[in-house]
Formats: structure tokens, C-alpha cells, sequence
């Protein structure tokens, strides 16, 4: 290759990259500005152009639709049209429309010559067709026909609406079918004329699915792999099993690194993560571009499985956050107890397992959580006693709905500005981890305890800290009564017998945290230190808690429209 030839094709690579990193308006406005337009429209990947043309928008962007190669479009047909197994005709038309106004000549052609069997059952789905015979009055024809030859009359069917008029949709619909007729018609009489006569005749189930077949061959060639392909990004394989299979291909007999790597994958990659860092310790340049077509497939594997279309670049950012933060997070589980450089180690691994191995380990750390959680669920005293999962509490609420989500996800809490994201790092794990055993173990204390709950709406909320409570100050107060819900002068009293000193603020004694202790295990038929080691933090939350809301009230002056952490008395009944 010519210095020439490489400085072009450099110059072009930086112009797409710049064109990138620009808003919408102004990177239409830089590739039209180009010195040569469509060489900076044909430099794009399909997937960083079908972005782009979400960003610029369907009828601002029609000129670079107009320049775009056959493979672009086919990839924007591709991904659009397809809901599932099978043709959303709605987003069929807005496509076809966007494509047919940018240029309806190149448009015209390529879905007589290109797409004919696609053509066909669109036609299918939008027109009627009469042959007239030749002894039969034109006239006698519905009105509704037109015909270019007074043979072959076709009708664009009303599709009924119960809301009332026609829609902007169907008029839109019905005007893309007539012009789109109208000019088939004048670029290729004869053709036109096969292709409406065969439309009518199509079976629609076996076309739709001979297409289906062939959009997910050349979806494969872009690394888009078929949705029961794709979810075996899912499937979780053990670190053992990992380090037991033979070393990856080399670069050159790779199919990952022949594919095209979308530029803006790269860009929305966490240099930040342990799999960012191991990536920058890698100097060959040929396993440089094999780990990012690998990578660039793995986030391809994951939008497939994940049933999101990307339409946005934040959607997309989103995608490659997640494939990083798994890989990561099963680099770091793959070097436990190893010392060293840990980039220089992970930067090892990346370089003879295949990143999508690595991602099925750090996947499966969350889904043996999830395993966990549901195996626990399905036998809990909480989900026997007919309890929602409220039940726990906030905190604990947030984890446990984190990993029963079809993808377990970490509780971040609003820490990081969002609900809940992916595990990240093995500390995200083992958080998780302990704070599902806390609960397990709270759950397995109550289901050896001689609790008879009255029914449920005796007591409003029900959550683990008042009903713990609630069953404290029965034993405290000597009260029995099937745990009945509290009046204000038993909630007074046990305030009284719980703070160490007089003055505020309250504290609890020790004494008290003893007692307890000593009277839940006892309770719960339990050693006293297996119920410390396994809740010893959650109890010093718990008087944390009431340390929090009590300690400047004194007993005497508390009210029950105030208490809570309790099973009370509704106030107006008492």
C-alpha cells in the first residue's frame, strides 16, 4: 500500500473519529462539508452509522442516506424491522419512507434487484391485485383500482382504524406503496409487473421465515449472533473451568478479529477498569485488534441477549460499560490470591482466554447470588407466613430485588446516581453476598421461633425490625396476647426499662444489647455466638436505629401517631 493511499485512508479514519465526537447538526454539517462526503459515510462501520443516523435524526440525516452503501442500509432494514421472529410493519414503513425520500431512484433498485423477496411481502401486506381479462369492461372494475397497462389493476387497501379518521400513519402508508408502485413501474415495466403478480402469491409464514434466516446470517457476520446463540453469553462457567481449556486461536485464525470494530464501542470503553488497564499492558498490535473485535462481539452478544435495540449512543455506552465491568470483575475473580502486577497479570489472561469466557465468569459470581436468593425464597419462613418481600426492609429490600431481577444486579443505592447497576468488583460480590446471608439467617432465626401472627392486616406494615421489636417487648413487659399490637403505655414503659441513663440522649446499655441476645437465642433454641457471628452487625443496627429516633424524647412524652418500629394500635382506636 502507497504512502499516498495509507495518509488517505488514515485522513479518513480521523475524520470519522472526529465526526463521532460531534453533536448532531454539526457532524451532518462536517460530512457534508467533506471534501469527498460518501468516502467519510462509506468509512463507517454499519453500527456507528446506524447510530449516527438516530442521532442526526431519519429526515435530517436523508442525504447521508442518500450516500450510504447497500450494506449500511441493509444493516438499518436489519435491525429496525425485526420485533422478535418476526416484521414490525409499522417500523417497516417509517424505514422504507426514510430510505425512499433520500433517494427514491437507488431505493427503487436495490428493493427490485437486492430485496425482491422482501419487496414481495410488503406488496403482500399492502395491495390487492386484479388481472382484467380481455373481454371485461375497465369500468367494471371497483374504483378504488388503478392500472399503467389497463391489465394488471392494484388497490391500496384501507386498513381500518376504531379510533375514527384515517391517521397520519395510514395516509402515509398508503402514499409511500403509490409512489413506490409509480416507480417501479417506470424503471422496469416487465419486472414491475412479475413482482406485483408474484407479491399476491406469496406464503407469507415461509417467506417471512426464509428472511428472518438470511437477516440473521449477515446480523452473525457483523457479530450479532441469533438470540438462542447470543444468550450463551449468560451461561455461567466456573474459574476452574475456565483455566482448564486450551489456550484461544491466534489472531490470525480468529473470526472476532476479521470483524469491523465499531469506533464508538472503543470509545465508550472504562480505561479505568482492571480490563481497561490489562488491555494498555497488551503491545502486539495484531492481538491489540483481535481482543477488540472480541470485545466489540462480546457487547454484540449482549444487546442480542439482552432483546434491547440500540438506537442511542447512551444505550449503546451502556451495553459496553457492562460487558467491561463483567470482564473485569471475572479478571479479578480469576486473580484471587495471585501477587503481582495485577494489569500485567490480567492483561495475561486476556491474551489466552476468550473475553467472552472471562465475561461468563464474572456473570456467574452474581448468578450463584441469584441461585441462592430464589433457592432461599421458595422455603422461607417470610414467604410461608405469606410476607412480601417488603418484609425486610429497604436496605435489604434493594439487595434481595437486585438479584431476583432475570439478570442479578447490584443494590448501588443512588451511590453512584443510579438504583441498581452491574457488579463491578468482587467487593460488590462479597457485599451482596453477606448481606444476603443476614438475611437468610434472620429469616432461619424467626423460622425457629414460636411466632403466631394474627392476620396481616392487624398490623399495617410488617417488617423484620418490629416484629423483633414487637416480640422483645411482649417478653420484656411480660405481656401475652398471640403478639397483639401495643398501646402507648406498654411502648413508654419498655422506653424506660431500655435507656441506660436518665438525661438525654438515650443510649442502650450494654447490659441490655446482652440481654437480648441472650433472650433471641434463647428464644430461637440457638447458641448465643452463632446468632452473634451471623447477625451481631444487624442487631447494632437495629439499636442504632432506636438510639436514632428516641434518644432526645423522653418515655413520658412519647406518642403513639409517632412511634414507630413497632406493631401498634391504630391511634383512632385507642
Amino acid at each position: 500500500m502507497s504512502d499516498i493511499v495509507q495518509k488517505k485512508i488514515q485522513a479518513l479514519q480521523a475524520k470519522k473519529r472526529e465526526v463521532l465526537g460531534l453533536p448532531p447538526k454539526m457532524a451532518l454539517d462536517a460530512i457534508l462539508s467533506a471534501e469527498h462526503p460518501a468516502a467519510v459515510v462509506h468509512a463507517f462501520t454499519e453500527q456507528d452509522f446506524h447510530l449516527l443516523i438516530h442521532d442526526i435524526g431519519s429526515d435530517d440525516a436523508r442525504p447521508l442516506l442518500a450516500l450510504a452503501k447497500d450494506q449500511q442500509l441493509e444493516y438499518i432494514v436489519d435491525t429496525e424491522i425485526w420485533a422478535a421472529d418476526q416484521i414490525d410493519y409499522m417500523e417497516t414503513i417509517r424505514w422504507l419512507e426514510a430510505l425512499y425520500r433520500a433517494d427514491p431512484d437507488r431505493t427503487t433498485r436495490w428493493l427490485m434487484t437486492e430485496k425482491l423477496e422482501f419487496l414481495e411481502l410488503f406488496l403482500f401486506r399492502n395491495i390487492q391485485v386484479i388481472i382484467r381479462e380481455h373481454d371485461q369492461e375497465s369500468g367494471a372494475l371497483p374504483p378504488s383500482y388503478f392500472s399503467y397497462d389497463d391489465t394488471v389493476y392494484i388497490n391500496i387497501p384501507d386498513y381500518p382504524h376504531p379510533d375514527g379518521p384515517e391517521t397520519d400513519a395510514e395516509k402515509l402508508r398508503k402514499q409511500l406503496v403509490r409512489d413506490l408502485l409509480n416507480r417501479m413501474a417506470a424503471t422496469d415495466y416487465t419486472l414491475y409487473r412479475n413482482i406485483v403478480i408474484e407479491a399476491v402469491r406469496v406464503i407469507p409464514a415461509e417467506v417471512t421465515e426464509e428472511e428472518y434466516r438470511l437477516r440473521n446470517v449477515r446480523m452473525a457476520e457483523k457479530g450479532f449472533l441469533p438470540w438462542d446463540e447470543a444468550i450463551g453469553i449468560y451461561q455461567p462457567i466456573t474459574a476452574d473451568q475456565l483455566l482448564n481449556q486450551r489456550p484461544k486461536f491466534t489472531a490470525a485464525d480468529e473470526r472476532s478479529g476479521r470483524l469491523p470494530v465499531p469506533v464508538l464501542a472503543s470509545s465508550f470503553l472504562d480505561t479505568d477498569t482492571l480490563f481497561g488497564r490489562a488491555l494498555k499492558t497488551v503491545s502486539d498490535l495484531e492481538q491489540v485488534s483481535q481482543l477488540q473485535g472480541e470485545f466489540a462481539t462480546v457487547c454484540n452478544q449482549v444487546v442480542v441477549a439482552d432483546r434491547e435495540p440500540i438506537r442511542e449512543k447512551l444505550q449503546l455506552e451502556q451495553k459496553v460499560k457492562k460487558a467491561c465491568a463483567t470482564i473485569s470483575l471475572g479478571l479479578e475473580h480469576l486473580l484471587t490470591g495471585k501477587k503481582g502486577n495485577r494489569a500485567a497479570l490480567a492483561g495475561s489472561l486476556i491474551t489466552q482466554y476468550r473475553l467472552a469466557e472471562i465475561f461468563r465468569v464474572g456473570y456467574g459470581l452474581g448468578l450463584d447470588l441469584k441461585w441462592q436468593a430464589r433457592k432461599w425464597q421458595a422455603k422461607s419462613w417470610a414467604s410461608q407466613a405469606g410476607l412480601p418481600l417488603n418484609f425486610w426492609g429497604e436496605a435489604w429490600l434493594g439487595v434481595l430485588g437486585g438479584l431476583l431481577l432475570d439478570h442479578p444486579r447490584y443494590y448501588d443505592n443512588y451511590n453512584n446516581g443510579v438504583l441498581y447497576r452491574d457488579f463491578e468488583t468482587l467487593a460488590d460480590v462479597e457485599k451482596t453476598g453477606a448481606v444476603l446471608a443476614e438475611v437468610m439467617a434472620f429469616d432461619a432465626l424467626l423460622s425457629n421461633m414460636d411466632i403466631a401472627l394474627q392476620p396481616l392486616d392487624t398490623y399495617g406494615y410488617v417488617g423484620h425490625y418490629n416484629l423483633v421489636l414487637t416480640l422483645w417487648a411482649h417478653h420484656v413487659l411480660d405481656i401475652s396476647g398471640n403478639l397483639a399490637p401495643l398501646t402507648i403505655g406498654p411502648i413508654r414503659q419498655f422506653f424506660e426499662n431500655l435507656w441506660e441513663q436518665p438525661e438525654t440522649p438515650y443510649r442502650v446499655s450494654d447490659d441490655k444489647k446482652a440481654a437480648f441476645l441472650a433472650w433471641i437465642a434463647a428464644a430461637a433454641g440457638q447458641p448465643e455466638h452463632e446468632v452473634s457471628a451471623a447477625l451481631g452487625r444487624t442487631f447494632e443496627m437495629l439499636f442504632g436505629t432506636l438510639e436514632e429516633e428516641y434518644a432526645n424524647v423522653a418515655p413520658g412524652k412519647l406518642e403513639l401517631k409517632y412511634v414507630q418500629g413497632f406493631f401498634l394500635l391504630d391511634p383512632e382506636t385507642v
